[in-house]
């Protein structure tokens, strides 16, 4: 298994699992082509943002499966660099005794060890991409309704084979919060 702690792109992010360890909220990420299912625990809830869950909720009620997503976040440097020291604690494990990760979607855990694994980037360039990366999110969910012809222009949205990926990007907390209200509104309309 090769293990990705990379800033993914977010149009990548249905592309395969994400682990993660009780050491860090950081997610590693395990590309692998996958299928989609309803979560199978309800503990699955409390890894999704608060911002999406309404949309997740409803989609599943509908038996939509969803992919793997982020809603998108503003965070001071300072909860990025504190951050970076939680990631950089797990890889002295990866690199040292191993870890053991866990997928929040099916509560499998996994062991893994890599003596030879780093991170691409030191604590000050991580925190530099975080404030930009951290701003965008997407959903991602199996559409079997067209549902993506009705999201509004700045709203970017992308289908990849069966999976619909609606993209968000705010510069305010508010901003994400208005565009995934929107995004719910719209699918609660015409589910």
């Amino acid at each position: 298994m090769k293990l990705n702690v990379d800033l993914i792109p977010q149009k990548d992010f249905h592309k395969g699992f994400w682990l993660q360890s009780n050491i860090s909220p950081w997610y590693f990420f395990y590309e692998k082509p996958r299928k989609y299912f309803l979560p199978e625990e309800n503990s699955f809830y409390k890894t999704v943002d608060e911002d999406l869950l309404p949309i997740v909720k409803l989609l599943h009620k509908y038996g939509i499966p969803t992919t793997p997503s982020c809603s998108g976040h503003i965070m001071p440097k300072n909860h990025y660099a504190d951050l970076y020291e939680t990631i950089n604690d797990v890889v002295y494990y990866i690199k040292d005794s191993g870890v053991v990760l866990k997928n929040p979607e099916t509560e499998n855990k996994f062991f893994y060890q890599n003596k030879n694994y780093n991170l691409p980037w030191g604590k000050e360039e991580f925190v530099y991409l975080m404030d930009d990366y951290q701003k965008k999110g997407v959903i991602g969910f199996v559409d079997e309704h067209n549902v993506s012809d009705l999201i509004k222009d700045d709203l970017v949205v992308r289908v990849d084979g069966p999976i619909t990926l609606i993209f968000s990007k705010s510069q305010t907390p508010r901003g994400i919060s208005n565009n995934w209200r929107y995004v719910y509104e719209v699918l609660k309309s015409n589910l």
